[in-house]
């Protein structure tokens, strides 16, 4: 699951690695 932050400018999202710890993805829109 992803979700806007920042007014919509950054991407941030958490998933699970294959061990089962979350990892958390930010991206920034373009």
């Amino acid at each position: 699951e992803a979700g806007p932050m920042n007014a919509g400018t950054t991407i941030i999202a958490f998933v699970e690695d294959p061990d089962g710890y979350p990892i958390e993805l930010i991206g920034k829109k373009d």
